[in-house]
């Protein structure tokens, strides 16, 4: 089907979804005026949907526990300077939730003053600085020592921000209570200008007990005084106990080596820190592990615990930081330290750290190139110190891929187009891609892409090597369309690290489906699975349309027609944990096509998604394709999608960042000015 064709489909997948007993805004009687009467007029426990784009121009305070989200299929946009306050100030146990809204020169300011609980999310923001003075973002203050358990998580957001005065940071956390437990992952920020604030702050004191777990944040620019930083103590005499796990996140500083690294800071209390798998480059600091005072020491009396491994230092002034007096017995080692222009570490060298050049795609975009010393040089073990963190890398992909590597992204996702561009009328069309090709173990799963040359080739897909070179198959042996292309992922690995194969035999195979058994996806409703057939060139292939089906704690190969499922093929599968670039879509609506809805994907027309469908109703819709129209990028099928149809999506961020931004291109020397 032609672009034009696809333009006059109902816009009906576009629908509002929202929950049973929801409140929209706007919407009927009390919702009828402002956002802030809707939000009144809710009961404690109530939900609003904003089913509008706004521009909201209101500032809202909200004094109960809440649901307050952005509709499926909106990003309200509230006016310059209204932001989102809620304040609680005795002994209830609010639980509030801010979601899918987008703010400018404003910031979401959750409080608990009083000595009650509180359990907080943050999601899915959108919150940007019109300029370098204008501080906008986000803030969770707790108050009262010794109060109520506490608990907060700030996940997904995305800030373009300004942190300008000294005591001001994009993402602020100021942490009181008997037990909090903060969770703060696949955050993105970016300093707008210079500033002497901080990226993200989590500053516990007043004699608290903060687990504290900091995964797969991007920081980028100039945060003066850290980029990640985890403070015991500050203005409180009152020790504190903190345990501190910062994994995976990657901190890029500003250019002139402007802008902090990473910190754990202690005064009168104790931190246990698990930092793993770390990058920072273009940095002031690597990692800072000192008292409040210096590292040349300091009224406190804290000391610092833990470990740190498989970290990556590059192209910063100084590496690693540390106060001796204030280390308590901490273990470090599988650290890559390079050109660092002044103290290069002040821990003892350890056996297995790497003092050599990381071989980056760049300073910019730090991920490892195919010829970094950092590739399979870390220590996997380390991992068993980081309590509930899942194995994601910063990209949200596996953590482990063959050996653990150092830094904060594992190298071993490869994302690129195949077009089938020769004249022949066949149902294959050559990869050809030398690398791969001469990979003959290579595990790679295609998307059908009808944006890559404007033809349609809806059909089930298969991959086969054959002389030296692999090949992508219309499973059902139908012609390949002319111009027909194809996202490809190639990703590393071994069954034990997310990736194999699957035989399809007589053992494990009855009727239409195949039972998967592997210790990756048994007993995982959840995990996140993508599959493609395989079946040898010459082999009888099956030619039938096939998805995902849990049950009986296996996943299983399922057709989706009723037919048989043949024996005697061959599939490779894809397992790792659900994270924002590996996850579940639903279909919203009934109808040809569904709309996508990612921040590295809209408004990218070379975005590549990768897909796998799952069983449901019908099973209609499993053969597919993806498509990119005015700024998002939808599912197509011919026989139509069910609501509530799940599919299996994933995002390479590093393949998006080369497309969109030219940033893996560079030199990999930008802006060295020690």
């Amino acid at each position: 089907m032609s672009t034009p064709q696809r333009l006059l489909l109902p816009l009906s997948c576009l629908l509002v979804s929202t929950c049973a007993g929801a409140a929209t805004w706007p919407g009927a009687a009390p919702c009828d005026t402002t956002l802030q009467a809707c939000i009144d007029a809710e009961p404690d426990g109530g939900e609003v949907v904003i089913d509008s784009n706004g521009p909201i121009d209101e500032s809202i305070l909200i004094e109960r526990s809440l649901d307050l989200r952005g509709g499926a299929a909106r990003r309200p946009q509230f006016a310059a300077g209204r932001g989102i306050r809620a304040r609680f100030n005795d002994a209830a146990n609010p639980a509030l939730s801010v979601s899918r809204l987008a703010l400018r020169d404003a910031s979401v300011e959750l409080e608990q003053l009083g000595s009650g609980g509180a359990d907080f999310r943050i999601d899915d923001l959108r919150i940007e600085s019109s300029n370098p003075t204008v501080l906008a973002g986000i803030r969770v203050y707790f108050a009262q020592d010794g109060a109520a358990a506490r608990s907060v998580r700030v996940e997904r957001n995305r800030l373009s921000v300004a942190a300008p005065g000294f005591f001001d940071a994009a993402m602020a956390l100021n942490l009181r209570g008997q037990a909090v437990d903060v969770d703060v992952r696949w955050n993105t920020l970016e300093a707008v200008g210079l500033g002497e604030g901080w990226g993200i702050l989590a500053d516990v004191t007043g004699g608290a007990s903060v687990d504290a777990l900091i995964q797969g944040n991007e920081v980028r620019g100039g945060f003066g005084r850290g980029g990640i930083t985890v403070s015991e103590g500050l203005f409180s005499s009152t020790p504190s106990n903190v345990t501190a796990r910062v994994l995976s996140n990657a901190v890029i500083g500003h250019p002139g080596r402007l802008g902090g690294g990473i910190e754990v800071i202690v005064y009168h209390g104790t931190t246990d820190a698990q930092v793993f798998n770390n990058t920072v480059t273009n940095s002031d600091l690597g990692l800072m592990l000192a008292p409040w005072g210096g590292t040349g020491g300091g009224p406190g009396t804290g000391s610092i615990s833990g470990r740190v491994f498989n970290n990556l230092f590059a192209f910063n002034r100084r590496g690693i930081t540390t106060n001796p007096g204030t280390l308590d017995g901490l273990l470090h080692d599988n650290n890559l330290l390079h050109g660092i222009s002044g103290t290069v570490n002040t821990l003892p060298a350890a056996p297995n750290d790497v003092l050599a050049d990381p071989r980056l795609r760049s300073i910019e975009a730090p991920r490892l190139g195919e010829d970094s010393p950092a590739r399979d040089a870390g220590n996997g073990f380390a991992w068993l110190f980081a309590g509930d963190a899942t194995l994601h890398d910063a990209d949200g992909l596996r953590r482990l891929v063959d050996t653990i590597d150092i830094g904060a992204y594992e190298f071993g996702h490869r994302s690129l187009l195949v077009r089938k561009d020769a004249p022949e009328t066949v149902a294959y069309t050559a990869v050809a891609d030398a690398a791969i090709d001469a990979d003959r173990g290579a595990r790679l799963f295609p998307t059908n892409n009808f944006s890559a040359g404007s033809a349609s080739n809806v059909q089930p897909l298969g991959v086969f090597d054959f002389f030296d070179q692999w090949w992508v198959r219309n499973a059902n042996n139908a012609a390949m369309s002319q111009g027909a292309g194809f996202n490809l992922l190639a990703a590393g690995g071994t069954s034990a690290t997310g990736v194999r194969q699957h035989a399809a035999s007589g053992a494990n195979s009855l009727g239409g489906a195949t039972l998967i058994d592997w210790t990756q996806s048994n007993g995982m409703p959840d995990r996140f699975l993508l599959f493609t057939q395989a079946t040898a060139f010459g082999a009888t292939a099956n030619p039938d349309p096939v998805a995902l089906l849990y049950g009986g704690e296996r996943w299983q190969l399922a057709t989706v027609n009723g037919a048989e499922f043949t024996i005697d093929t061959t599939w490779n599968l894809y397992a790792q944990d659900p994270s924002p670039n590996a996850f579940r879509h639903t279909v919203g609506a009934a109808g040809n096509i569904s709309v996508l809805d990612h921040p590295l994907l809209n408004d990218t027309p070379c975005a590549q998604v990768h897909a796998a469908p799952l069983v449901h109703g019908a099973g209609n819709g499993v053969v597919f394709d993806v498509f990119y129209l005015n700024g998002r990028w939808r599912l197509f099928s011919g026989d139509g999608f069910s609501a509530g149809q799940q599919f299996n999506l994933l995002v390479v961020p590093e393949q998006v960042e080369a497309c969109r931004t030219g940033r893996l291109f560079r030199d990999g020397y930008e802006a060295l000015d020690w």
